[in-house]
């Protein structure tokens, strides 16, 4: 749905790979998915 309208462009994040990134930037990062979706909370 995203993708047509230009909202979103491939390539698109793994789970792991959003987890590795936001691990190197956050003390903390919970990262889930729902569907196709990420979802994440992080403390700084």
């Amino acid at each position: 749905m995203y993708v047509p309208k230009g909202f979103f462009t491939p390539p698109f994040e793994t789970k792991e790979s959003l987890k590795g990134r936001l691990d190197s930037m956050y003390s903390q990062a919970n990262v889930q998915t729902v569907n196709a979706e990420g979802i994440f909370c992080c403390v700084k």
